[in-house]
């Protein structure tokens, strides 16, 4: 009975072991000096390559830097790619090249995006 309880709590120990050290690394226990950043809390996540999250900010991208040539005194913000076009000229763009989505709202580099048919 003994040797049951003492393999038990050595199960138990590689069992936690096992499990801390991913759960150490994702949700970013780790010092910033070491350079590692956790899977779990990238700033960009939904923006992967090729993605359709990652196709929509391109085009944004995109048309606020058409916005800011035909704009000479577009705020400097959007000139430095801080900030998306206003939300009438990303719908007039995004019609014009009939995308079938548009935004909705726009604050920063953060657009509220929704389909039309």
């Amino acid at each position: 009975m003994r040797k049951f309880f003492l393999g038990a709590a050595v199960l138990m120990v590689c069992w936690t072991l096992l499990l801390a050290f991913p759960f150490h690394y994702l949700f970013e226990t780790v010092p910033q000096g070491y350079g590692v950043k956790p899977s779990a809390h990238l700033e960009e996540s939904d923006f992967a390559t090729g993605s359709l999250g990652g196709e929509r900010r391109e085009v944004l991208v995109r048309v606020t830097q058409l916005y800011v040539k035909q704009n000479p005194d577009a705020p400097v913000a959007m000139a430095e790619g801080k900030a998306f076009a206003p939300e009438e000229f990303l719908n007039d763009e995004l019609k014009r090249e009939g995308a079938k989505w548009r935004v909705k709202h726009v604050h920063g580099t953060e657009a509220l995006i929704y389909d039309v048919s």
